[in-house]
């Protein structure tokens, strides 16, 4: 594998996008589910807050430790970053952007919006979270497996 690209060639945060698009624009189905508007209003900002600050802490903790946020070229990582956040999840960022559009799925109240969310981490993971991680097996070598041992993928 070449350590300047991935399979995935458009940042996550676009695919972000265009999950958010396929859910809004998928059709109604038969199949959804209701809360009260309260709830929905509630545990979507809360998720929202949730989200935010779960990738605002993953940036942080590169920025902290002096290294590369580019997601598409892991061979800019100088440093394994194994702390703050990163005790608790792998990729931080990534489950972020998965709590924010869990929140919009929960907003629409459509099955076919969570099943675009279960497609966007299953892609996430194929295309992006597998290759980064030979990647960074490949840089960091043991260390990294040793981390991956300790931490989970997602949560």
């Amino acid at each position: 594998m070449n350590l300047n690209s991935l399979e995935l060639k458009v940042p996550p945060i676009v695919l972000v996008f265009i999950t958010a698009l396929a859910m809004y624009f998928s059709p109604n189905p038969i199949v959804y589910f209701t809360f009260d508007k309260e709830v929905v209003l509630y545990l979507t900002r809360g998720l929202f807050v949730l989200s935010s600050s779960i990738v605002v802490a993953g940036i942080y903790c590169f920025k902290k430790a002096n290294t590369s946020v580019d997601p598409v070229n892991p061979n800019k990582s100088s440093v394994l970053v194994d702390f703050g956040i990163y005790k608790f999840t792998r990729n931080p960022m990534y489950l972020g952007f998965a709590i924010m559009l869990l929140a919009m799925a929960i907003k629409m109240q459509t099955l076919i919006a969570l099943l675009w969310l279960l497609v966007f981490v299953l892609y996430m993971t194929r295309f992006q979270i597998k290759p980064e991680e030979q990647a960074l097996t490949k840089i960091f070598g043991d260390a990294y497996d040793y981390y991956c041992q300790r931490v989970r993928r997602w949560v």
